[in-house]
C-alpha cells in the first residue's frame, strides 16, 4: 500500500440518513478525504444545506431524496449515482428509526411495522442493489450503522434493540456472500451518542446516569468520533477487514 492509506479520491460514497447526527458526519469526513459523497434523507432541503456546506468547505457533494423504506426509489437513486457518477464504490446503511419508547407488550404494529422497514429491511433492500452495482465493477465497500443496544438491549427500546441484532446477522452474511465479489461488509455500532434520535436518553437523568456509570469512558460520544471508524473500514486501511463488527462505544458492552 502506497500514499494515504485513507485517501478516497475518485470515489463515489451514497450515505444514508445523512441529513444530520451519524450520516452528516460521515458525509463530511469522508469529502474530506476525497470522495464525491450523496447526502441522502427523506429530507431533501435538510440534505441540500449538508450538501452545499460540504461543497463551500472544498468537498465533492450532492443531495437526493431517498427513503429507504421505498424499493423502487432505492433502485432508481443507484441506478442514477451510477449512471450520472459511473460507479458506487462505497455504500454507508446509516438510516434508522426509533418510533417507540416503552414495554414491548405495548408496542403498535405499526411502529413494529416502521422499524423493519427502516432498520432491517432499509438495509438489506439497499445493500443488494449495491451489491449489483459494485459486483460489476469488481468490489466495494458497504458499512451498516449499528448500535450497542443490538448486543445491550435497553428497557423501553427492545424493538429498536431487535432491528439493531438483526442488522449484525445481516453484516456477517452479505461478507461471507459478497466477499468473493471484492466487497467488503461491515458494521460499526456506536454507543451512546449525541444526535436527535439520542435525546430521550440524553435528557433523562436517571437514564442517562445508568448509561454512563456502565461505560468506562464515564460519558457520551459525539458524532465526530464514530465517523473515523467508517473511514477506516471503507478505506485502503481496511482493506483485509470483513464481517466484522466495530464497537465504539466507550467499553459500554464489556
Amino acid at each position: 500500500m502506497d500514499g494515504d492509506l485513507f485517501d478516497l479520491s475518485g470515489k463515489v460514497a451514497l450515505i444514508t440518513g445523512s441529513s444530520s447526527g451519524i450520516g452528516e458526519s460521515t458525509a463530511r469526513l469522508l469529502a474530506a478525504y476525497g470522495a464525491h459523497v450523496v447526502v441522502s434523507s427523506r429530507k431533501l432541503d435538510a440534505c441540500e444545506k449538508v450538501a452545499e456546506s460540504i461543497r463551500d468547505e472544498g468537498g465533492s457533494a450532492e443531495a437526493i431524496e431517498l427513503h429507504v423504506g421505498d424499493r423502487q426509489r432505492i433502485r432508481r437513486v443507484v441506478d442514477e449515482i451510477v449512471d450520472v457518477r459511473g460507479r458506487l464504490d462505497i455504500l454507508v446503511n446509516n438510516a434508522a428509526v426509533n418510533p417507540w419508547i416503552g414495554a414491548v407488550w405495548k408496542l403498535p404494529e405499526s411502529a413494529w411495522d416502521k422499524l423493519l422497514e427502516v432498520n432491517l429491511s432499509g438495509v438489506f433492500m439497499t445493500s443488494v442493489e449495491a451489491v449489483k452495482r459494485m459486483k460489476e465493477q469488481g468490489g466495494g465497500r458497504i458499512v451498516n450503522i449499528g448500535s450497542r443496544s443490538g448486543l445491550r438491549p435497553d428497557s423501553g427500546q427492545v424493538g429498536y434493540a431487535i432491528t439493531k441484532t438483526a442488522v449484525e446477522g445481516l453484516t456477517r452474511a452479505f461478507a461471507r456472500e459478497c466477499g468473493p465479489l471484492g466487497i467488503t461488509v461491515n458494521a460499526v455500532t456506536p454507543g451512546v451518542v449525541e444526535t436527535q434520535m439520542s435525546a430521550p436518553v440524553l435528557d433523562d437523568r436517571e437514564a442517562y446516569a445508568k448509561l454512563i456509570a456502565i461505560t468506562p469512558l464515564r460519558r457520551h460520544a459525539s458524532t465526530e468520533e464514530i465517523s473515523p471508524a467508517v473511514l477506516f473500514l471503507v478505506s485502503s486501511a481496511g482493506s483485509f477487514v470483513n464481517g466484522a463488527v466495530l464497537r465504539v462505544d466507550g467499553g459500554n458492552t464489556l
